[in-house]
């Protein structure tokens, strides 16, 4: 089962229908590629693609990094990023806890 689609929206940002409906797009459409493990992030217009680390060469090289990119911005993003660090579970949640929060 996949993590909730709320997991890839940064913490401290809202959390919307249509955000939602960009993430889970953008997904189907790389599991559509093959790629089974997967994760988009939203960072406004610009989707982080998270990967494993042995599937990084292969999305990187042609032709699926333009299949990457066109299943991508179908769902709506006009920028496509692939996280060299492959995939981290948690990430943002881990970047939210070592930010001090603020009251303004």
């Amino acid at each position: 089962a996949a993590p909730c689609l709320a997991s890839r929206i940064p913490h401290h940002q809202p959390v919307t229908r249509e955000k939602l409906a960009q993430v889970e797009k953008a997904e189907a459409g790389l599991h559509r590629l093959g790629l089974e493990v997967v994760r988009v992030r939203h960072h406004g217009d610009i989707a982080r693609v998270e990967l494993p680390e042995e599937q990084l060469v292969a999305a990187m090289a042609k032709p699926l990094r333009g299949r990457i990119e066109d299943a991508v911005r179908a769902a709506g993003f006009d920028y496509v990023t692939v996280d060299l660090r492959g995939m981290r579970s948690g990430h943002f949640t881990l970047t939210a806890l070592r930010r001090p929060v603020s009251d303004g």
